[in-house]
């Protein structure tokens, strides 16, 4: 047992317990999972085309090969997985299907449209140059204000238009808040599309239980859980006969927070072929298909009073879902959160905005790094740079005036979040003396060009929200994310204790934290 002067743990610098095996290869990642000798490989056929209907497939050439089981198109996987919908109760939310594997029309480039299965990955992969697709183009729409013009095509024809979600928000005499400032700055700002790329790209395994019929899905993901509650629905499969792994994963940042419909074929396939299926993606695959996200575009106009300070904010937001509202998370997290998130650390508490998420002939896109608050602390700050500009006041100084204070605490933003606590003004002082900010200004030249560089300083303060639970998503539409997690704890008759958790570990030292929160609590050594 551990005594006063040992305890606690967390906070501790101790050495990171996964690091001994896998700085030495010993992780066991997706592609090392020991398979069945008679494992079926799978490949899939991508579209070369960003929107196009399906005129023929001609798979005789790859089922000749060697090697190959079988190939299936669209029609057979849709008897084995049903359309992929993401269900959202939020107004403004249009919901739309996606077959596992394209019928009729595909949406985005790299959209599946057949299916190969072999014996090896190498002749699966010979087998996907062997199908030959016919397509007849369509009208493209890539980009975010293109989508929604009067005349623009359609992604999915049935809705009328490309807006998949439209939600406004606007306080209480909001206009005439707007109207008492003494001047208005207006701005747009954009940022580009963005894909994860972790170092491992997807795949899975999916096995055959015999014993009650079950499932077992090895797959490199970061919500196992919700991964399970898509594979029950979408295999029409009660929960309890599925049981989904992780192992390690190399790399995530939200690209692997989504399911996929990899996933669901592949787990469909073997309860069809009774064998072992499994698929690793490449490279190109992985730029492909792995959700994209950040393609935002920000209209922004800010009253303010004479003395830096914001009377009232007008957002409008454009985000891109991509060809569908991807799952489980849907085209509406990025939406809600830009709008949501930007008032951040400031008292803003005039507040007006509209947010669209538009569908394009581009790749799904996804929870990814933040989701929309790099966006939008992007634009807020830059709004405070330029209303400091314009009043000739350090940026600093700006979001100083601007910052929640220390006795507003617990505060309620706008959009009714609440923050129980924040040193928003303390923090930023601080950080402004660890840099010897005033000191730097003080020696920069108005041109701010030093030794042939420009030189410059940038400021942003910001609120980071984490830990959403079920009712956190509920808020936001996200009804069917259950928001939970498991754990077990053994203490062995020899006194060792032994720590079992259901959160998928991806690179965050689980087996460090967990450890050193379960010797806190059981007042038991680290070791």
């Amino acid at each position: 047992m551990t005594n006063s002067t040992t305890r606690p743990y967390v906070g501790r610098s101790v050495p990171r317990r996964e690091d001994a095996w896998l700085l030495r290869g010993a992780g066991r990642f997706i592609d090392d999972v020991p398979v069945p000798s008679d494992t079926i490989h799978l490949g899939f056929v991508m579209s070369p085309k960003a929107h196009a209907r399906i005129t023929a497939i001609d798979a005789s050439a790859a089922r000749a090969l060697p090697g190959v089981i079988d190939v299936l198109v669209g029609d057979d996987v849709a008897k084995l997985v049903k359309p992929i919908v993401t269900r959202i109760d939020f107004p403004g939310y249009k919901m739309t299907g996606r077959d596992a594997i394209a019928r009729g029309k595909v949406r985005f480039v790299g959209e599946h449209v057949a299916v190969v299965l072999a014996e090896s990955p190498y002749i699966a992969q010979d087998a996907i140059d062997l199908v030959r697709v016919e397509y007849a183009d369509l009208p493209v729409i890539v980009g975010l204000e293109s989508a929604v013009a009067p005349d623009a095509p359609l992604v999915h024809e049935q809705l009328g238009d490309n807006i998949l979600f439209q939600n406004a928000f606007k306080t209480d005499k909001f206009e005439d808040a707007f109207a008492s400032g003494d001047f208005v700055i207006k701005e747009t700002f954009r940022t580009g599309r963005v894909a994860g790329v972790p170092i491992e790209p997807r795949g899975c395994v999916a096995m055959l239980d015999l014993v009650g019929d079950s499932i077992i899905l090895y797959t490199s993901t970061q919500i196992p859980h919700l991964v399970r509650t898509g594979l029950a629905e979408f295999l029409d499969m009660t929960e309890s006969k599925i049981r989904v792994v992780t192992p390690e994963v190399g790399g995530g940042f939200g690209t692997k927070a989504q399911a996929y419909p990899e996933e669901f074929v592949a787990a469909a396939l073997a309860r069809k072929y009774r064998r072992a299926i499994k698929w690793i993606q490449d490279r190109r695959e992985e730029f492909l298909t792995s959700i994209h996200a950040r393609d935002h575009l920000y209209r922004i106009e800010a009253a303010v009073r004479g003395d830096g300070v914001i009377a009232a904010l007008r957002v409008d937001l454009l985000t891109n879902a991509g060809a569908y509202s991807s799952y489980p998370f849907g085209c509406t997290l990025e939406t809600t959160g830009g709008v949501r998130m930007i008032v951040g650390p400031y008292t803003i508490r005039n507040y007006s905005y509209e947010a669209r998420s538009v569908a394009t002939n581009t790749c799904p896109s996804g929870a990814y790094r933040g989701v929309a608050q790099p966006s939008c602390f992007f634009a807020i700050e830059g709004v405070m740079d330029r209303i400091g500009r314009r009043l000739g006041v350090d940026p600093a100084e700006i979001r100083l005036r601007n910052l929640i204070k220390p006795d507003a605490m617990p505060y309620v933003n706008v959009v009714g979040v609440r923050y129980d606590s924040g040193s928003y003004v303390a923090s930023l002082k601080r950080a402004m003396d660890l840099v010897g900010y005033a000191a730097f200004r003080a020696k920069q030249p108005a041109d701010r060009l030093i030794d042939g560089k420009y030189r410059g300083i940038g400021i942003c303060s910001f609120t980071e929200i984490s830990g959403t639970g079920a009712p956190g998503w509920r808020a936001r539409g996200l009804v069917r994310l259950p928001g939970f997690d498991s754990a077990l704890i053994k203490v062995e008759p020899t006194g060792k204790i032994s720590v079992f958790l259901s959160h998928a570990a991806a690179g965050q030292g689980h087996h460090t934290a967990f450890a050193q929160i379960a010797a806190d609590h059981l007042s038991a050594n680290f070791d």
